[in-house]
């Protein structure tokens, strides 16, 4: 049986990355979304929750500003891997 709040997305983050993200903080809904469901350096989302935060997502101008190109390409294939 399917247990809806069972977490299935995972996004582990280097401590770098975890910095960032605490310094962009809560100046995007994405971002804001993502420290809620911080644990540690790991980001763990139900399905629910990875689709909420996708459209956080799509509502911005442009995904990821502030954070680096390759901490933006990590966020970037985490989106795509929402299904």
């Amino acid at each position: 049986m399917w247990d809806a709040k069972r977490k299935v997305y995972r996004l582990e983050l280097s401590n770098d990355e975890v910095q960032a993200l605490q310094f962009i903080g809560k100046r995007y809904e994405w971002s804001e979304y993502l420290l809620a469901c911080l644990e540690g350096n790991v980001v763990m989302m139900t399905e629910r929750e990875a689709w909420n935060w996708r459209d956080d997502v799509d509502s911005d101008d442009s995904p990821f500003p502030m954070a680096s190109p390759s901490f933006a390409q990590k966020l970037s294939d985490f989106y795509w891997e929402v299904i």
